[in-house]
């Protein structure tokens, strides 16, 4: 004995159970869940803790010629001096499924650097560091999940 699931019939259980296809739920679901890893973004890179001044006395940790990342215990955190990674973050939807999150070039034309690290500079990946997160990625999959919960509770009181 053996039951057959495909998406074909999750999407028609959705339509069912909802009234509507799952592009209505995906879309509302997809801008919750980014809006919660955009938040966690805004978290690594604002922090303010330590002065240019102070990051020197340590001996310039970011850098490449013997730093280690020690501060924040190996986070790859990013010390906000004109705040121009944080206003340059952006959500956009991309169709009615996927979101993209990134930082737009115009405003913090030096965040690819500050990321992906330089022949100076470590790298500090605060995408990777969030998206690998368990607490921070449960959160996105939390607030996807609650949209849908929503979603079918109002059809189904």
């Amino acid at each position: 004995m053996e039951a057959k699931f495909d998406g074909k019939d999750f999407y028609r259980k959705i339509k069912q159970l909802t009234g509507a296809g799952l592009d209505a739920i995906a879309e509302p679901a997809m801008t919750a869940g980014g809006k919660v890893f955009k938040a966690a973004l805004q978290e690594a890179v604002s922090v303010r803790d330590y002065s240019l001044q102070e990051l020197a006395d340590m001996g310039h940790p970011y850098a490449r010629r013997g730093g280690s990342q020690k501060v924040h215990g190996g986070k790859p955190l990013v010390h906000t001096r004109s705040g121009r990674m944080l206003a340059a973050l952006k959500v956009q939807k991309r169709g009615r499924r996927a979101v993209q999150i990134g930082f737009d070039q115009s405003i913090a034309p030096h965040a690819n650097y500050v990321i992906q690290g330089t022949r100076v500079m470590l790298p500090r990946d605060v995408f990777r560091f969030v998206y690998d997160d368990n607490k921070k990625a449960l959160s996105v999959v939390k607030a996807v999940g609650t949209v849908f919960k929503l979603k079918l509770r109002s059809k189904y009181g």
